[in-house]
């Protein structure tokens, strides 16, 4: 158990530290560092592989044992929401890649830039959940914090988005869509979360 969780963080690291990068090539309007981030996303679906493999392994050892089965079944829904996040973020870099030079992201920098942080805020508070399961409750509810601050950001870029470009173009509209990509990862870090509070609360499901 101890090695699939160690599995784990290391593939939810690898995105962290990824998702730094692209912060980086954000603010640098970094072609070559987004396009670096998009192969090293890439890699997440073969290590996920790996660890799923290992995951129905163990299962057939210890399919006698009710509570550690339930968490065994539990990493394989936060190795997807790993693998379903690098998709998102590799998602958001090729978009972000075709409006890198426009005056629309330009000046929409700075609030895609917040709401970037803040959801890898959120995802890094998901990832500590499983390295240390402590002040479950409270985490949890930092991390909606963090997403409600998100939506605050992605409400007022929706609303100022035309005093950027008089004309609304599909090329304001295009940046403003891949900014609402990050809500995805928000989702995600939530997903995790909720999945660790199953396992704490051994599979009673809380309306959350």
């Amino acid at each position: 158990m101890n090695s699939i969780t160690n599995d784990i963080i290391k593939m939810s690291s690898a995105i962290v530290e990824t998702s730094y990068d692209i912060l980086e090539g954000l603010k640098k309007s970094d072609v070559v560092l987004l396009e670096k981030a998009i192969e090293q996303l890439a890699n997440i679906d073969i290590n996920a592989n790996k660890i799923d493999n290992k995951i129905i392994s163990s299962i057939q050892l210890l399919c006698k044992c009710e509570n550690s089965t339930r968490e065994l079944v539990s990493y394989f829904r936060i190795v997807s929401e790993f693998v379903q996040a690098a998709r998102i973020l590799r998602s958001f870099c090729r978009y972000i890649l075709t409006y890198i030079n426009e005056h629309s992201f330009m000046a929409a920098k700075e609030y895609i830039l917040k709401i970037f942080q803040l959801s890898i805020d959120a995802f890094i508070m998901s990832i500590e959940l499983i390295k240390k399961r402590d002040y479950l409750d409270n985490t949890f509810r930092q991390i909606r914090v963090k997403q409600a601050e998100g939506h605050e950001l992605l409400a007022k870029l929706e609303k100022n988005i035309t005093e950027f470009d008089t004309k609304y173009t599909l090329k304001c509209a295009g940046v403003l869509n891949t900014a609402e990509k990050l809500d995805e990862v928000f989702k995600t870090a939530i997903a995790i979360a909720k999945i660790i509070l199953l396992i704490h609360d051994n599979g009673k499901i809380r309306i959350c």
